[in-house]
């Protein structure tokens, strides 16, 4: 099956779960408020296929973070990279994002810091509820 081409099913409230879980975990947080209403869409709106809801995510999120020297590009075909900004073989289900050699996360304080520790590589609305106009700055200086 082609990414493009796979629908997301809506048989469960996963929306809704998803939903309450990041307001459970983050509502209290510096700049949750300052964000939240320009993500709700994607816990509302029922999207047909995933690869458009990840894009629109991502958009999203390159908007927020003020990085407006990332582009989202789409191929017809697929096409092998071998630069070493082609970050498609960065992520894979079986390796964890703390063994990821692409950045090197600095410590910041996070909701659960006191109880586990700090967790790298988290989730981009971790770091974006908790250091804000900072991600940008963050991630840049984070980059190996």
């Amino acid at each position: 099956m082609l990414v493009k081409d796979a629908r997301i099913s809506y048989a469960t409230t996963w929306q809704k779960q998803h939903l309450k879980s990041i307001e459970s975990a983050y509502k209290n947080s510096p700049f949750f408020e300052f964000y939240i209403d320009e993500l709700y869409r994607f816990w509302n709106e029922k999207f047909e296929f995933l690869f458009d809801l990840n894009t629109q995510v991502m958009n999203c999120l390159i908007k927020l973070i003020e990085l407006p020297e990332l582009e989202i590009v789409e191929t017809k075909h697929f096409k092998v990279n071998t630069s070493n900004e082609d970050f498609r073989f960065s992520i894979h289900p079986k390796v964890s994002y703390t063994d990821d050699e692409t950045f090197t996360a600095r410590e910041y304080q996070q909701v659960f810091s006191e109880r586990f520790g700090f967790k790298a590589n988290l989730s981009i609305l971790d770091l974006l509820f908790l250091k804000g106009p900072e991600t940008d700055l963050y991630l840049k200086t984070c980059k190996k």
